[in-house]
């Protein structure tokens, strides 16, 4: 019982840590004005309806490396 409650555990931890952890990587590639591919996840992780919305809003700010640049330009 005790190796199928940590087994599943592990399962569980991994589609709710695995997609946190590459939407964080993704969000500091966007803000350093990388132009990163768009977000996804596993099939079977957790918070798959963050996807489509985020990658939507990265795409129509034009978030990349060249807007970047002259955003930062401009500020300085």
């Amino acid at each position: 019982t005790f190796v199928l409650l940590s087994i599943g555990g592990l399962i569980l931890s991994h589609r709710v840590a695995g997609p946190m952890y590459k939407f964080l990587n993704h969000m500091q590639q966007v803000a350093q004005g990388e132009a990163p591919k768009p977000l996804s996840f596993r099939e079977h992780d957790y918070f798959q309806e963050l996807v489509e919305p985020y990658n939507i809003i990265v795409d129509k700010k034009g978030f990349n490396a060249k807007d970047h640049n002259s955003i930062t330009k401009k500020a300085q």
